[in-house]
């Protein structure tokens, strides 16, 4: 059985919540992939925060696991409404439930 667990102690420094997950596969030696890469097919409504944008605008988590960006540099973040399914590059998977604009920051809720 595979299954998506969500790590307890995350290696990125982002604290308990952070939305990172780990793969494991009960009863089974460990999956090893046959590629780096995969070509997928998102759903429209899925919106893509790219790496590039990620490393501008990305400014760490809150010690509640919301994701923090300058809001200069991450408009497309702002623009995100409850409901939508983000992907942040290198960080997270989420479906956001809630985005907040104060002080030039940006904070995004969400769960994984």
């Amino acid at each position: 059985m595979l299954a998506l667990v969500r790590s307890n102690a995350c290696r990125h420094g982002h604290g308990h919540h952070c939305g990172h997950w780990i793969c494991h596969r009960r009863g089974v030696a460990a999956l090893a992939p046959t590629r780096s890469t995969y070509d997928v097919t998102l759903k429209p409504e899925t919106k893509v925060i790219d790496a590039a944008t990620m490393a501008r605008a990305y400014r760490g988590a809150t010690s509640d696991g919301m994701l923090t960006f300058d809001a200069a540099a991450a408009p497309e973040v702002a623009a995100m409404a409850p409901g939508t399914v983000a992907i942040f590059a290198g960080v997270a998977l989420l479906r956001v439930s809630s985005v907040t604009s104060t002080g030039g920051k940006i904070a995004v809720a969400g769960t994984p």
